[in-house]
């Protein structure tokens, strides 16, 4: 399955969903990652891309050992541990990797600041399902 279609199915497709209408965890990682982009550089956009895709990667490798229970999270989890996808994450550390020591310091510490902001807004939008639980 396609990811827009996946993205229709479960009711998440651009159209019918206005930001103003996400969840708080939702609206914060969409204005979190939106800032980033705006504000950050190559390097600095590259650090936080990698923060969301190795937690994806990571929680879809877990979820996809324990089995989803529904037909939508599973072709989803399956979407993020195919190796077009296991590769996006892989050139995204190799190119980090490549940049990072040449950085200026400063530079360097804002790639990690946005690293850690990128993953503890995801760690927030993945939690909230079950604040309530």
């Amino acid at each position: 399955m396609a990811l827009e279609d996946l993205r229709r199915q479960l009711g998440l497709d651009a159209e019918s969903v206005a930001p103003d209408a996400l969840p708080e965890a939702a609206r914060g990682l969409r204005e979190g990652v939106l800032a980033i982009a705006a504000a950050g550089g190559y390097a600095e956009i590259l650090a936080a891309m990698l923060a969301a895709e190795w937690m994806y990667l990571t929680w879809c490798e877990a979820a996809h050992a324990r089995g989803a229970g529904r037909e939508a999270p599973a072709d989803w989890i399956r979407l993020h541990i195919e190796p077009a996808f296991r590769g996006e994450v892989a050139w995204l550390m190799r190119r980090l990797d490549q940049l990072g020591p040449d950085l200026p310091a400063r530079e360097q510490e804002r790639c990690a600041a946005n690293f850690g902001r990128v993953l503890a807004l995801e760690i927030a939008f993945h939690d909230a399902p079950y604040a309530d639980a």
